[in-house]
């Protein structure tokens, strides 16, 4: 699983609530994208849909095989979804049943609705704590930082710029080898053309 988190809440946390929540639903947890982020507006999510494998078998009826499970899933936490855990633990479920080829219509009314429902249990004892909140920098630092910054950027474009240069000057001097091959190659020709030119 690839996890990308950018809520308020601990990587650690975040990467063992997921990975808990797709083995709860029998997902696969290889080649799967998530992003978790913070939101404003309650505890949401989406996820790419599972696709089965459809096929008809000798008697024309259709037949489901192979299950393709969706690659990404989203999920979208409030500074307070620690006070909600039975829910992000049925929201999360609610997702993964997506990847795993569930659509709404297939789901049980409890977990097409998410809220205010009892805690799973492969959610009990685990915790969703928010990151620790970066120290105050003085002015001073943030005046240092900046002038770091600046230089480091500076310095990647003068590399850059040189590497650009360097490549032109190859490019010139190949241009030239070329120019200087061919003009030899005309000089020796335009000889050959006037000795035949003065041959009886």
């Amino acid at each position: 699983m690839k996890l990308k988190n950018t809520s308020p809440y601990r990587d650690e946390d975040v990467r063992a609530w997921v990975m808990a929540a797709l083995k709860s639903q029998n997902a696969k947890t290889t080649g799967v994208q998530v992003k978790v982020t913070g939101s404003s507006h309650g505890i949401r999510g989406r996820a790419i849909l599972g696709r089965h494998q459809c096929f008809k078998d000798g008697e024309g009826l259709t037949r489901y095989g192979k299950l393709y499970q969706g690659k990404w899933m989203l999920i979208r936490l409030t500074p307070k979804a620690h006070e909600r855990l039975s829910d992000v633990a049925w929201l999360m479920m609610h997702e993964v049943q997506h990847l795993v080829g569930v659509g709404h219509k297939d789901m049980t009314p409890a977990m097409r609705k998410c809220w205010g429902q009892p805690m799973p249990a492969w959610a009990e004892g685990l915790e969703l704590r928010l990151k620790d909140a970066p120290a105050k920098r003085s002015r001073e630092q943030v005046l240092v930082d900046l002038t770091a910054k600046r230089e480091a950027l500076v310095a990647r474009r003068a590399a850059k710029a040189r590497e650009a240069y360097e490549y032109a000057l190859r490019k010139e001097k190949a241009a030239r080898r070329i120019r200087q091959k061919w003009e030899a190659k005309v000089k020796y020709y335009a000889r050959k053309d006037k000795l035949a030119a003065k041959s009886p």
